[in-house]
């Protein structure tokens, strides 16, 4: 899927969820490491900039990459994919960075069809499903578009178009494996 994604939008970014990444990685550490490497991968995707977070992933990487070489290697494969939010307004980053949005209004749209059980129609159950999402996208009308923000939002993926994100010190233990 990610294959044909890139071949039918080559210049879109692709934002990995970093909440399912984190589950990712810390599955493959034992359970009484989880919080300090959780800790350790905040700092990543919470950190203020880009810099910060090669920073951040960096010292992960040296200070657990030998004691958890298989949560070193899931993190490294995807961790570009998790930071492109970076090239994004920060007022965005919150919502960018993860998919919990997409999911909440899919969890609501299955609880609601749920109770329904049976539909007469299909366009009932279509009326159903647009009034969830118009009812739960009300969330996402925080998001803040004022003209510079909305001038800034396209140059993203024309910039990750000509040059993507390269997250050097991932590569670097994804080549040690």
């Amino acid at each position: 899927m990610i294959k044909a994604l890139k071949g039918l939008w080559p210049l879109v970014p692709r934002q990995r969820c970093v909440v399912h990444k984190t589950r990712n990685v810390l599955d493959r550490v034992p359970r009484k490491s989880k919080g300090r490497v959780k800790k350790a991968l905040h700092k990543i995707f919470y950190a203020p900039d880009l810099k910060g977070a090669e920073k951040a992933a960096e010292t992960l990487f040296e200070k657990f990459g030998r004691e958890f070489p298989s949560a070193r290697e899931t993190l490294a494969r995807d961790l570009a994919d998790c930071l492109v939010y970076f090239k994004f307004p920060a007022v965005h980053w919150k919502r960018i960075r993860s998919t919990n949005v997409i999911e909440r209004s899919f969890r609501e749209v299955r609880q609601r069809t749920k109770v329904v059980g049976r539909f007469p129609n299909e366009t009932a159950a279509l009326t159903l499903i647009w009034a969830t999402l118009e009812q739960v996208g009300v969330k996402w009308r925080g998001v803040q578009m004022d003209q510079d923000i909305l001038g800034s939002v396209g140059s993203p993926s024309k910039e990750f178009g000509k040059k993507p994100l390269r997250v050097k010190c991932a590569k670097k233990y994804l080549e040690a494996t």
